[in-house]
């Protein structure tokens, strides 16, 4: 098995379920019944996860939908649950490719925010993107 090198720290199998990978397209990523539910898929339920997966559908405007199946939202409504589904994944560090494919001017500014404080939250964010506006609002450092 090879290694997976990153920080400068050699990323064990159990630590690497610390990572989440957020794909460009959205539908390879949508697996449950609902949207709310797809917020939960994976996680101990507390009332902390239920709290948080509600104030992070209100604040991308999918809380009227959460219990429409994903597969019935619009390209940028999945795009937007499925960085949602990682900011609950609680892992260490997510990458995430081209996270404001197919939203408006609105949407990436939400999705901004979000990566924005997921940084200030210690979570390494690694953003794979060819969006310059996104590129200026949240990155710290780029590599071409």
């Amino acid at each position: 098995m090879g290694q997976f090198i990153f920080l400068e720290k050699n990323w064990k199998r159990k630590r690497l379920s610390k990572l989440w990978y957020i794909l460009q397209d959205s539908d390879y990523q949508l697996f449950s019944d609902s949207v709310y539910n797809e917020l939960l898929m994976g996680t101990k339920i507390t009332a902390d996860k239920k709290a948080k997966a509600e104030n992070l559908l209100k604040s991308l405007d999918l809380w009227e939908l959460k219990d429409q199946h994903p597969f019935s939202l619009s390209g940028g409504q999945k795009q937007s649950l499925t960085f949602a589904v990682g900011y609950m994944s609680d892992a260490d560090i997510l990458i995430l490719d081209e996270p404001t494919s197919g939203l408006d001017s609105k949407n990436l500014l939400r999705v901004a925010d979000l990566i924005n404080q997921l940084s200030k939250d210690g979570i390494a964010v690694i953003v794979i993107t060819r969006d310059y506006e996104l590129i200026q609002t949240v990155c710290h450092r780029v590599l071409f």
